[in-house]
C-alpha cells in the first residue's frame, strides 16, 4: 500500500510485531485518574539549567552563518534553544506545577549537557517553524515526523524513534476504524490531518479506497480534542501522542486500524547549513543509544514508566497497542 510505503520501519521484526500485537478497541476508564497521572509526571533530573519562554524573545536578532558554526554559536551564547509545542504530549508539555516536561524535554537535557550549555525552550508553530529555523530562533526542532511536507530530508537527524500511526476518534466510532475493512465499508469520510504530518493527499486517499476522502489540515491538535474542529470523523495522530490526550478527553480514544501498523521514524530537525550540529546530534545519538538513554526516556514517558507507582501506570503499550509485559 502506498501509505505503508511511505514509513520507514525499524526492521522486519519489529514491524510484524506490531502487526500482530495491536489490540485496538480499548477503553480509558475516565474515572481511574489517569490524566492525573500523566499531568503529574516530573523530569526525573535536570542536568543543566532550564529557561522556558513563553514567546519568541524580542532580543533575538538574525544570526550570521557565513562566519560562525551552528555549534560556535551556541557555544558562544551558552545555550542550546529547542522549539517546543506545549500540545505534544507526551513528548512536551506544562505539567500540573506548570513545568515543561516531556520525553523530548527529557532527552534536550542530555544533549544540553553533552555541549556544555544551558537549555532554552522556545515556542514555535508548524506554520513557522521553518522560518524560526531559518532566522537562527531556535538551533533544533525534536520529533519532527519523516513523512512531513514541512521540510526536506536533509534537515532531519537519523531517526531516534518511531511512531506509529493511528486515528484520533469519539469512542462511539471505534469499531468503524478497528479494520480496514470497517473503514472501507464507509462512503465517504473526512479525516483531520496535523500540519507536521502533511502526507501527500492522494497516499492517503490510496489507503482507504474506495472510500471518498476529504482531507482536513488541523493547525492545533488540541482543537480536535476540544470539539472546536468541527465535521470531521477522524484525526490522523501518531499512537504516542494522540493517546496521551484521550487520557485528558476520555470520550475520544485511538485505534490502529488493523492488519497494517505503520510507523512513522521522528528525527531532529537543524537548518541544513548547520552541518556541524546535525554530525554533533548524529555522533550524541549513537554514544546515547548504546547507553540506553533514549530507551530509558522512552519507558518513562511513553510506557507510562514515570508515573506514580502505587496505581496502574499509563501506558501506550497497554493502553493503546494491547502489548503484554
Amino acid at each position: 500500500r502506498i501509505l505503508t510505503a511511505l514509513a520507514i520501519t525499524g526492521g522486519a521484526t519489529a514491524a510484524a510485531v506490531i502487526a500482530t500485537k495491536v489490540i485496538l478497541s480499548v477503553l480509558i476508564n475516565p474515572d481511574s485518574g489517569q490524566d492525573q497521572l500523566l499531568l503529574n509526571m516530573d523530569l526525573p533530573s535536570r542536568p543543566v539549567e532550564i529557561i522556558v519562554d513563553d514567546e519568541i524573545p524580542e532580543s533575538y536578532g538574525p544570526i550570521d552563518r557565513k562566519h560562525d558554526t551552528a555549534l560556535t554559536r551556541i557555544r558562544q551564547r551558552g545555550v542550546l534553544r529547542v522549539g517546543y509545542n506545549a500540545d505534544r504530549l507526551p513528548l512536551t508539555f506544562f505539567n500540573v506545577r506548570h513545568d515543561l516536561v516531556g520525553f523530548d524535554v527529557d532527552l534536550a537535557g542530555s544533549l544540553a549537557k553533552e555541549l556544555g550549555v544551558k537549555l532554552e525552550f522556545v515556542p514555535f508553530t508548524w506554520r513557522n517553524v521553518t522560518q524560526e529555523i531559518d532566522a537562527g530562533l531556535i538551533d533544533v526542532v525534536p520529533s519532527v515526523p519523516y513523512s512531513t511536507s514541512l521540510v526536506p530530508a536533509k534537515r532531519l537527524s537519523t531517526p531516534y524513534y518511531q511512531g506509529v500511526l493511528g486515528f484520533a476518534v469519539r469512542d462511539s466510532d471505534r469499531a468503524k476504524f478497528a479494520t480496514l475493512d470497517a473503514i472501507r465499508k464507509q462512503t465517504r469520510l473526512t479525516i483531520g490531518v496535523p500540519v507536521e504530518m502533511q502526507l501527500p493527499v492522494q497516499a492517503l486517499v490510496s489507503y482507504l479506497a474506495p472510500v471518498e476522502v476529504e482531507i482536513k489540515p488541523v493547525r492545533v491538535l488540541r482543537y480536535f480534542f476540544e470539539e472546536k474542529v468541527k465535521d470531521v470523523d477522524a484525526m490522523l495522530v501518531t499512537a504516542e501522542v494522540g493517546t496521551a490526550w484521550t487520557l485528558l478527553h476520555p470520550h475520544f480514544t485511538v485505534v490502529v486500524p488493523r492488519p497494517d501498523a505503520v510507523e512513522v521514524p521522528m528525527g531532529y530537525m537543524v537548518h541544513p547549513a548547520d552541518d556541524d550540529l546535525l554530525e554533533f546530534i548524529e555522533s550524541w545519538l549513537v554514544i546515547h543509544k548504546a547507553r540506553g538513554t533514549i530507551t530509558h526516556a522512552y519507558d518513562y514517558w511513553i510506557l507510562g514508566q514515570g508515573a506514580k507507582q502505587h496505581q496502574r501506570r499509563w501506558s501506550v503499550i497497554h493502553d493503546v497497542l494491547g502489548w503484554a509485559e
